[in-house]
């Protein structure tokens, strides 16, 4: 007696299976394109205002510069302007010195 079997494969549901991943993936790489496009926008956006920052902090330190310049002048000028009113108080009793020997003398 011989015995014979055949045995058939479906590889229908397994293509369309197949295809459908495919699809799948296909969908995905062409979303995951523009989610990198956004996400490289917003990392460029990112980096243009670290720029903004830098700069800014960069302005702000030459403020800071100027202030504490215009601090030192304006320190400097309170000295001079105390030695003028020194100077002017001793040239004032220098003067009253003055009258009062010339009034003496007369």
């Amino acid at each position: 007696m011989e015995l014979k079997a055949e045995l058939t494969l479906d590889t229908g549901p397994f293509a369309a299976a197949l295809a459908d991943a495919l699809a799948a993936v296909e969908k995905l790489a062409g979303e995951t394109g523009g989610l990198a496009a956004a996400v490289e926008e917003a990392r460029s956006r990112l980096a243009g205002l670290g720029d903004e920052a830098n700069a800014a902090a960069g302005a702000q330190e030459t403020a800071a510069r100027a202030a504490g310049e215009l601090s030192g002048a304006q320190k400097k000028a309170a000295e001079i302007a105390a030695e003028l009113a020194k100077r002017h108080r001793e040239a004032g009793e220098a003067a009253e010195g003055s009258a009062s020997g010339f009034d003496a003398a007369r």
